[in-house]
């Protein structure tokens, strides 16, 4: 991984740990968030699989008005090298973790809706035909034994 502080061009997202409400302008294969003082533009798809996006020049505040999708932020975290967020869109909510990879290259990772996390953890549960064993209680709170969950 490239350092993120010799980015070719562009801002570097603040360090929030807190959460804080963003703009977020969207066209059909661009993504632009805006903290108020600056943008941050990518290019690329946000969807249900990871993708790559790639780091373009950053727009002028105005110029969102261009893109056809337009909204709210909630930008949970950030530091120099990746964003964790949440917009919604049409009445969903879509979460995502921009993370940098080195250059002009990001990639987005978004978060799996529960019900859609539950039938992937169901589906990597079985072995086989049966159910996979159950996890052993912590020891700390068994007095440092280990005894199978009842």
């Amino acid at each position: 991984m490239s350092n993120i502080f010799e980015l070719p061009s562009g801002n570097l997202f603040p360090h929030h740990v807190s959460q804080k409400t963003w703009d977020y302008a969207r066209g059909s294969d661009s993504i632009h968030l805006k903290d108020g003082n600056n943008v941050y533009s990518f290019k690329g798809e946000l969807g249900q699989n990871e993708s790559l996006l790639r780091r373009i020049q950053d727009k002028l505040p105005d110029q969102l008005s261009e893109y056809p999708n337009h909204g709210k932020v909630q930008v949970h975290r950030s530091d120099p090298s990746s964003i964790y967020f949440t917009l919604k869109e049409k009445g969903e909510s879509l979460t995502f973790t921009l993370r940098h990879v080195g250059g002009n290259k990001w990639k987005a990772i978004p978060k799996l809706p529960k019900e859609r996390a539950q039938k992937t953890l169901l589906a990597t549960e079985k072995i086989g035909n049966k159910p996979a064993p159950r996890p052993l209680k912590q020891a700390s709170k068994l007095g440092g034994k280990q005894v199978k969950k009842r």
